[in-house]
């Protein structure tokens, strides 16, 4: 009896091309996204996905030797691969752990094909991308059709939604190993393979395949995102977890469109080559959209009135391990905060991230805020009551002592030595008496030092970092950093 129910629960690769140490989990969802920087090992991994099983009887399979051939002497030796799969052999259902190994001094792998676990697997490469006439301009011969059979109404439908394309009939015909099209849509039109797209191609390919495929398969895609734009490409994966869902299969496609990250239905895994080994990371993250953009992503927006306060959160970003997503401006006077906020929900722009930090002298109460909101936010229309209080979310406070500007503040705390102070920051601290304005207590600190004001800045806040009072003062602004990493996995 043939095996059901399979299903590739994890797989783990070392010493294979570049891949080391690797260990990928394909639980959770039916489809499975692989991303990373180019060279990372995506193509690697879908090639020993296509290995690990035995085609049923009567069906190919795929080799390990038709993939990983040696360049040099002994190359493969030493990998190891393990996958933990689960199948259904009659009334037994068994969970087990198979390890593959190229035997030594030999192009032979273990265990050999007849002893792997049994699935039919399904491979879609880089080459089913190219177009008809690609091919038939190699060829000398007239182009001939040759009539075929007619594409199920299922497969006609999905494809007209997918690619935006209206068709009334699709007919697909065989002439050799060569599959062609004859496609006419709604208006009478008609076309062939070699008047289509590799994009428009590709699609009926694999609509075609997924309309037979049975229950339990494995699909294998390589770069997935070639020849599709992104909304095709959207459109194509809500129907390849549609399918994936209804027939139990599992499909795993590799892609660099950092447009599909932010989708919930696919389970994300993303490589990464690091000094270790070859990390695996899972869901939606930063470091993703880092490496196949090549931009640093910061969806943190902290808007502060001046460079201290700009130095402070940029303090307690740095504690929570999450200062390169956070970007930081300044925004002048304590008033422009509620300026700005309004605007930018008026504008409609998303505010989720977005923090405005006041310095804590002025406007410390909810009440006081929504005064300074209503100034700019007018209207009495329903809703408008919701938005203020979105923008007055957005906005907090440092925790400062009544009566004290934030200067005055650190200067009374750092000049207090404590275990660890530094004294040169202390005794300068200590030094100013009567100062010019409020702001001349950290001014004239920096002036004694004899430091540039960015470097006495951060002198001046690490060492208040030391004191105490350090974590109420910052409390709002730690808080509302910790959720955010949580939140948006940093």
């Amino acid at each position: 009896m043939p095996h059901t129910q399979q299903r590739l629960n994890n797989l783990s690769i070392n010493g294979l091309r570049k891949i080391n140490n690797l260990n990928i989990s394909f639980d959770n969802k039916n489809v499975t996204g692989i991303f990373g920087a180019n060279s990372v090992g995506k193509t690697t991994l879908i090639y020993t996905l296509l290995c690990i099983y035995k085609a049923p009887e009567g069906k190919k399979s795929f080799n390990f030797g038709a993939f990983f051939k040696r360049c040099r002497e002994h190359e493969f030796d030493h990998t190891q691969i393990k996958a933990g799969v689960h199948f259904r052999n009659q009334r037994d259902v068994k969970d087990l752990e198979y390890v593959y190994k190229k035997s030594p001094g030999s192009d032979r792998w273990t265990p050999k094909t007849s002893s792997r676990p049994e699935r039919e697997v399904f491979y879609f490469g880089i080459s089913s991308c190219v177009p008809s006439i690609e091919e038939e301009i190699k060829e000398t011969q007239k182009y001939s059709y040759i009539d075929g059979a007619v594409v199920s109404n299922n497969v006609k439908t999905i494809a007209s939604r997918i690619l935006g394309i209206q068709y009334s009939s699709i007919i697909h015909s065989n002439r050799g190993k060569k599959d062609h099209y004859h496609a006419t849509i709604n208006n009478g039109d008609e076309y062939y393979s070699i008047s289509m797209g590799a994009g428009e191609q590709r699609v009926l390919r694999m609509l075609e395949l997924l309309d037979n495929i049975p229950n339990y398969a494995l699909v294998v895609i390589d770069e997935i995102d070639l020849t599709l734009h992104t909304a095709a490409l959207h459109r194509l994966l809500d129907y390849l977890v549609y399918i994936a869902n209804d027939k139990n299969i599992q499909i795993v496609f590799t892609s660099h469109r950092e447009e599909i990250l932010t989708r919930n239905d696919i389970n994300i895994r993303h490589l990464l080559q690091t000094s270790g080994g070859t990390l695996c990371l899972n869901e939606a993250n930063p470091e993703c959209f880092d490496c196949l953009t090549g931009r640093v992503s910061r969806p943190l927006e902290v808007y502060v009135e001046d460079d201290l306060a700009a130095t402070i959160v940029a303090a307690c970003a740095e504690d929570i391990g999450i200062k390169k997503r956070v970007s930081i401006h300044h925004y002048g006077s304590c008033e422009n905060a509620f300026v700005l906020g309004s605007a930018l929900h008026m504008m409609g722009q998303q505010i989720n991230n977005k923090l405005f930090v006041l310095d804590g002298d002025l406007y410390q109460t909810d009440e006081e805020k929504l005064t300074q909101i209503k100034k700019h936010y007018t209207g009495n229309e329903p809703g408008k009551d919701e938005a203020r209080n979105a923008v007055k979310n957005m906005i907090t406070s440092f925790q400062l002592p009544h009566g004290l500007s934030p200067e005055q503040f650190i200067n009374q705390t750092i000049k207090q030595a404590i275990a660890g102070s530094d004294l040169e920051i202390v005794n300068a601290a200590g030094a100013v008496i009567a100062p010019r304005d409020t702001h001349s207590y950290i001014d004239e600190v920096i002036e004694i030092m004899g430091d540039t004001r960015p470097i006495g800045l951060y002198k001046i806040i690490k060492e208040l970092h030391k004191h105490i009072e350090w974590s109420e003062y910052v409390r709002n602004i730690n808080d509302w950093l910790q959720n955010k990493k949580a939140e948006l996995n940093l």
